[in-house]
Parts: structure tokens; sequence; C-alpha cells
């Protein structure tokens, strides 16, 4: 009179491995792609405001960093997706993103990190263009010039310091954490 239903066996964790390679390779394009936004705004402000080419730059470079937001989201579900097949994954991801040794050692091999580093620099760096636009607003015959000088050594020196030190240290972290999960060695990632 009453049907038992049968349980539905659960994931294998075989299943995961196809899904964190593939959030892995997208992660890379991720990378490439925000590397190829940095360098289009670069270019783009070293090449002037009026050209046509510049338009075009700068509509690259905000399509290749609509992209990368875009694949983070996927990389991000394919790896709920891989934790949904393996409860393992899951485990790992935390306990290699929250490390359990917060001492001053980890602390210290984290601000030697280059991407660190890096990302500490453009910092004020990414100030230099606030400070550039409020001297173009200021009055006086030579702050529009001064101004723009300021911002645009704030655009290329930040812009630089992530093609050149954040986004390939971040995909040589990436390249070599091991498929399971496990850091490099001295690595913070």
């Amino acid at each position: 009179m009453f049907a038992v239903a049968a349980e539905a066996p659960p994931p294998s964790p075989s299943l995961a491995r196809p899904t964190l390679a593939a959030a892995r390779a997208l992660t890379y394009l991720c990378l490439a792609s925000m590397w190829a936004g940095c360098a289009g705004l670069a270019a783009a402000r070293a090449r002037g405001a009026d050209a046509p080419v510049v338009q075009a730059l700068v509509v690259g470079a905000v399509r290749a960093v609509v992209f990368a937001s875009l694949l983070a989201v996927v990389v991000f579900l394919l790896f709920v997706r891989a934790a949904m097949c393996d409860p393992d994954v899951l485990v790992r991801a935390i306990s290699w993103l929250l490390p359990t040794n917060t001492n001053r050692v980890s602390v210290a091999t984290m601000l030697r990190d280059p991407a660190i580093l890096g990302a500490m620099t453009s910092l004020p760096l990414i100030l230099l263009v606030f400070v550039g636009d409020q001297v173009v607003k200021a009055k006086g015959p030579q702050s529009v010039r001064i101004g723009t000088l300021i911002t645009d050594v704030g655009v290329w020196s930040s812009m630089a310091v992530a093609c050149f030190v954040i986004l390939p240290n971040l995909a040589l972290k990436l390249w070599r954490t091991k498929q399971g999960g496990d850091a490099a060695l001295g690595s913070i990632v």
C-alpha cells in the first residue's frame, strides 16, 4: 500500500574532479581577461582622449573586466557544484582558506608575498587618481595639465603593478597549487 522510496546514492567524489579542473581553467581565463582590461586601460590613458583607438581600447578594457567578473561568478558556482558532489572539497577549501595557525610568522610570510605587496603598493597609486581629479577641478592656469598628469601617473602605475606583479603572481600561485587543494610550500594561498 505504501511505496518506499529508495534513497538516491550519494554523489561520487570523482564527479568533483572535472568540475574543479574547469574552475581552475576558468580562473586562468579570468586572470588573463583582467590583465587585458588593465593593459587596455593603461594604453587608453597613454594614447589620449579623442582618438577612436582610445575609445576602442576603453570599450575593450571594460568588456574584459566585465567578462572577468562573470567568470569569477562561474568559477564560484563550479566550486559550489564540486562541493555538492564531494563534501570533502568544502572541508579542504575551508582549511585551505582559513589557516589555523595565525601567528606572527604567518602574518610576516603574508606581508612578504609579492601579490600582497603589489596590492599595498597600488593603493597609494590609486589615491593619486583621486588627487589628480581634485587638482583638475581647482582653479588656475595650469591645474588641468597638472591634474591630468597626476591622474595619468596614478593610472599607469597602478595598472603596471596589476599587470606585472599582482596578476602574474596570482597565476603562478594557482599553477603551483596542487589539484587536491594543498598549497605550494611557502605560499599564502
